[in-house]
């Protein structure tokens, strides 16, 4: 009867323990599309830089900084003037490749958004 029971306990702890395996799993699959949802929402599909969303979010932080701390910030805006003839005349796919190429000129090495 003791070793019956020892065997019973046995099984139930290596259903846990796959169990526990499998939500382990399960969350980490789960933090990895809530992760990317994330990046989708708030990055740019075609050059993977800040989207609008991303800026105002950002903006706003260093605006909650500057009144906490002091100090200033600073923001570059590129303005992509006759862009559309380039869209008109090239097609879009040529368009595209621009917006790509000036996108990894203006982003630093390394800079990466969270």
């Amino acid at each position: 009867m003791l070793e019956m029971g020892r065997q019973n306990e046995q099984m139930l702890e290596a259903r846990i323990a796959e169990r526990t395996q499998r939500l382990e799993e399960a969350n980490r699959l789960l933090q990895q599309s809530h992760e990317q949802l994330e990046h989708q929402a708030n990055h740019d599909v075609l050059t993977g830089l800040a989207n609008r969303k991303l800026l105002n979010q950002r903006l706003q932080e260093a605006r909650a900084r500057e009144d906490r701390h002091g100090g200033h910030f600073a923001m570059a805006v590129v303005n992509l003037n006759g862009f559309k003839p380039i869209n008109d005349t090239l097609g879009h796919a040529i368009g595209d490749r621009v917006l790509v190429e000036l996108a990894r000129r203006v982003k630093p090495p390394g800079l990466q958004y969270s």
